[in-house]
């Protein structure tokens, strides 16, 4: 049942995304400014005075009340510190909890897989980008304030659940290949993503190190794991891997939770439940490849390991932790935590479930709070301010802050011309070229490949999105699609640019696919076949 809800809210999850979020641009408003900020890790964000002034931005003349976060398209609850007197003073702040990039956004990358093979790290770059704007609304999204610090009459929860995922970008899996193992196809399909590669013999576990799980009592514990075989196939053979999941157990013996074949490139799900009696603080998850089937390498890319748990409310002295309380019976949850690494830091505590910033009352290492139940599971962030993350600067989008609308000049069958900053001399002598009666006297859309990333790829700088989003946009939105699509500038390979400082800085545009194939940049607009360019 558990496996089944799981599909089922994945493949809404897309579906709604994918429909919420057509071509990537349905969030902004063209007469509003926008500044972009990077988002290179999880946890709490702050912009102060300073920052904001700095960037040039009138705070005189706005009341804080009009300030918003847009995040991959959704606008942010955030937290206003000061704006109740509708004036931003020089001691107040802008607060909001922000993840580091995933692959949520790349799944539209892919073609006709039941689930992305690693929705943990994503294709292209894992940096986020938020933008901040303003307009002229007072009921802007803002958390709520819950203040309540009176713990007569609750009893502390006994617990509180973990997640932790175990992965890698150590190895990347193409898929099927073709002609002997020589050729892949370029689109993204199934098994393709990142992980870590592992031969017949070879095993890779987690290393979470002392989970402080909660055994006195038999609660749900879940497992998930998703490996993709990336051996080519060998004729004659029934299947050509084995792979087994096990846990170490409370007694220090490993316990098989799965055992399965299979056969060549395939991409596998598996999610198992087990008790938290059954655990250990040293307890932890382990893949092996069953050696022997073959003579051959028969390699498996284990795209993650997944544990979520019941763990004791002891932080064992860390500072900063994702949590998730389950809905409990009474009107609150009460929460006393151990051994947070306070030191001389303020705590910070918010429902990111319902939007709601919860005071805590903190005595020494101890952290107590209340988190109103809603009938609901509640992921909160509980940190410190030693870990805040303090924006140092705004990078205004296009330069002037304020987005390109594409759409103002409504030109028929377009020559669409895409490049970097750093050709634009060149570029632009092209454009009037194709402008001209020479060169055909066409209607020219030009666009700068960073004002794309932040349009129609929520900043997502390097991904190939941003064009095809954008192409898709053109064609749907025009009277007449685009005809012709040039791309002024160098590209790599996106592997070949993701960890590698000096490609990424060379890499101008950005191509699409393993091994780059520009077509799968506008393949499959308006119906169109999934490996050939309608534009």
């Amino acid at each position: 049942m558990i496996k089944r809800l799981f599909i089922l809210c994945f493949f809404a999850f897309i579906a709604s995304y994918a429909i919420a979020q057509q071509y990537g641009n349905e969030w902004i408003d063209y007469s509003q400014k926008h500044y972009r900020i990077q988002i290179p890790q999880t946890g709490i964000y702050r912009i102060n005075y300073t920052t904001l002034i700095n960037a040039g931005i009138p705070l005189g003349s706005i009341n804080p009340k009009n300030f918003q976060v847009f995040m991959k398209g959704e606008e942010q609850y955030i937290n206003v510190m000061g704006e109740a007197d509708d004036v931003f003073n020089s001691t107040d702040y802008i607060e909001f909890f922000a993840k580091k990039n995933d692959a949520t956004f790349d799944s539209l990358a892919y073609y006709n897989i039941p689930r992305l093979p690693n929705p943990y790290i994503a294709l292209y770059n894992d940096t986020n980008y938020v933008f901040l704007t303003w307009n002229t609304s007072i009921n802007n999204k803002r958390v709520t304030y819950e203040t309540d610090i009176n713990f007569s009459g609750y009893t502390a929860a006994t617990h509180f659940y973990s997640e932790k995922v175990e992965t890698s970008k150590s190895n990347y899996s193409q898929g099927q290949t073709f002609v002997g193992g020589v050729v892949t196809d370029p689109r993204y399909i199934i098994g393709e993503g990142y992980g870590n590669n592992i031969d017949q013999g070879q095993s890779f576990q987690t290393n979470f190190g002392i989970l402080n799980v909660f055994q006195s009592a038999a609660l749900p514990v879940y497992i998930k794991t998703s490996y993709s075989g990336t051996t080519k196939y060998i004729s004659g053979l029934n299947y050509d891997h084995e792979l087994k999941l096990d846990y170490l157990d409370n007694s220090g013996n490993y316990v098989t939770l799965h055992d399965t074949t299979f056969f060549g490139i395939s991409q596998i799900y598996v999610e198992k439940q087990i008790t938290s009696n059954q655990l250990q603080n040293s307890s932890h998850v382990k893949i092996s490849s069953v050696a022997g089937l073959i003579s051959q390498s028969n390699k498996t890319n284990i795209h993650y390991l997944y544990l979520k748990y019941p763990q004791i409310p002891d932080f064992l002295n860390s500072s900063e932790q994702k949590l998730f309380l389950p809905n409990s019976a009474g009107v609150k949850t009460y929460l006393d935590i151990q051994n947070v690494n306070v030191g001389t830091s303020q705590v910070l505590l918010y429902d990111l479930t319902n939007h709601k910033y919860i005071s805590t009352a903190v005595s020494g290492n101890n952290v107590k709070a209340l988190v109103p139940n809603a009938g609901n599971e509640r992921e909160c962030y509980l940190t410190t301010t030693a870990n805040v993350k303090n924006v140092s600067a705004l990078s205004p989008v296009n330069q002037t802050g304020l987005f390109n609308n594409y759409l103002t000049t409504n030109p028929d069958s377009a020559f669409v011309i895409i490049t970097h900053q750093s050709l634009q001399n060149s570029a632009n002598s092209y454009k009037a070229y194709r402008q001209s009666t020479n060169g055909g006297s066409n209607h020219v859309i030009f666009a700068d490949i960073d004002d794309l990333y932040d349009q129609f790829a929520y900043g997502n700088i390097k991904n190939p999105l941003a064009i095809k989003n954008f192409c898709r946009f053109l064609s749907d939105q025009l009277p007449v699609p685009p005809k012709y699509l040039l791309l002024i500038g160098k590209s790599i390979k996106n592997t070949m640019v993701r960890n590698n400082s000096t490609n990424w800085n060379l890499c101008k545009i950005p191509t699409m696919g393993v091994p780059s194939s520009d077509n799968l940049l506008t393949a499959g607009i308006q119906g169109a076949s999934s490996s050939v360019p309608f534009i």
